[in-house]
């Protein structure tokens, strides 16, 4: 197998340092220490000038021969004759000998990968050394593309980069002659930051993207974008703001409607005097009865829409359920997407039928009330209207879920 890779030194070491280790590889290799000398010269490879850099495949090549690892041999051997000045024909029939030896039980394997710059790991641990569970390389990284003898069968490679979740790829080598093409594009890293939105006060609800998400106070891990914001309660226009998650930074955000308000003073009357809580008969209203029917309607319409607004509150919490039980903002990639998938199922089996519920039972509702509304206008028409009587005021009422009217009828 491969010796561990090197630990990377921090200061670029000079041309007489490298020379006189690589003097001592090839000093350990000629005692028979080829583990020692394979490890040295792999720690050097990279720093060489290019001049040397042959030179040091040339030796990782015979050492890797002798160690009997004869894919490594053909890997060094080939790069050696790339990048040697002057033709070596010895060489070249040294490597079609290597080749013939390898073809009667491997196959030539020669992965792709994507961003450029990933590197491959011909042995990986599955995240015993990492403690989020990622595998992670062990032995030599080798640049990709790569070209590589493979024993007969199908074999699994790690490749990675910096800022991209590592790959495990599943290649297959053929004895039948020809190259196996298999082809590693890695996915970016997702960039996290924080969202907090601040505020008190009973029912005020949380949409991001129109989804509901929980209700103020409010903490959420979210991926680096940008998001639409939306806090109010149900029923009431809500306070919107397109917003931007920057990674590793907290946006914190005090919207007015989740805020306390200051004690409202009843509005003051034209004689100067502040009314009472009671409620009094408009002037011009009259004494006309009002028509039952009309009651009836509005009454089962208003009806209605209590029974939406409950069936709206019951999905509220089943909603609130679904967060605690899957917790959006778990630390942990693998639970954070199996948190995911079990509260989008459980939305999709208890949230969803119910906000459809309440949404019909609005729906009846207001169409029966507007019904009602203008039977009543119809039926008490024929005399002149006059300041303060019978009348319908219409106004637009916007909801996170929706819009609609709001009527408001006067008699």
């Amino acid at each position: 197998g491969e010796p561990p890779t090197p630990v990377p030194v921090t200061a670029p070491r000079t041309s007489e340092e490298l020379k006189k280790l690589s003097d001592s590889a090839l000093a350990d290799a000629r005692s028979g220490r080829l583990e020692q000398a394979i490890s040295t010269w792999l720690d050097i490879l990279d720093e060489v000038a290019d001049g040397g850099r042959a030179d040091v495949h040339a030796n990782l090549a015979v050492a890797y021969k002798m160690a009997k690892n004869l894919p490594a041999a053909w890997h060094h051997l080939t790069a050696y004759l790339r990048a040697a000045v002057r033709e070596d024909k010895a060489a070249a029939k040294e490597l079609k000998a290597l080749e013939k030896s390898l073809g009667t039980g491997h196959g030539k394997v020669g992965p792709t990968c994507q961003p450029d710059g990933s590197r491959v790991f011909l042995e990986f641990a599955r995240g015993a050394a990492d403690p989020s569970g990622k595998p992670s390389g062990k032995g030599t990284a080798y640049a990709c593309p790569l070209t590589w003898w493979f024993p007969a069968g199908e074999h699994e490679i790690l490749v990675v980069k910096e800022g991209f979740e590592p790959l495990v790829l599943k290649v297959t080598a053929n004895v039948r002659g020809g190259t196996g093409s298999f082809a590693a594009v890695l996915e970016g890293i997702p960039a996290y930051g924080r969202l907090e939105v601040e505020g008190s006060g009973k029912a005020i609800q949380v949409f991001l993207n129109g989804a509901l998400e929980g209700r103020v106070p409010f903490g959420r891990r979210l991926k680096a974008g940008t998001y639409e914001l939306m806090v109010g309660r149900p029923g009431e226009l809500p306070w919107k703001k397109t917003i931007t998650i920057e990674a590793d930074k907290t946006l914190v955000e005090r919207p007015p409607s989740a805020q306390p308000e200051a004690a409202k003073p009843d509005p003051v009357g034209p004689d100067g005097t502040q009314p009472g809580p009671g409620i009094s008969k408009p002037a011009g209203a009259g004494d006309r009865p009002f028509p039952t029917a009309q009651t009836v309607l509005m009454a089962g319409g208003a009806a209605a829409l209590l029974a939406g607004g409950i069936v709206q509150y019951l999905a509220y919490d089943k909603n609130q359920g679904l967060l605690d039980k899957y917790p959006p903002d778990e630390m942990d990639y693998q639970k954070w997407l199996a948190n995911k998938d079990g509260y989008k199922q459980g939305f999709s089996d208890s949230v969803k039928p119910l906000a459809y519920t309440a949404y019909a039972l609005y729906g009846i509702g207001g169409a029966a009330v507007a019904a009602g509304a203008v039977w009543l206008i119809v039926g008490s028409g024929g005399g002149e209207k006059k300041d303060g009587g019978t009348g319908v005021t219409v106004a637009p009422l916007v909801a996170p879920a929706g819009a609609g009217l709001s009527i408001g009828i006067g008699w």
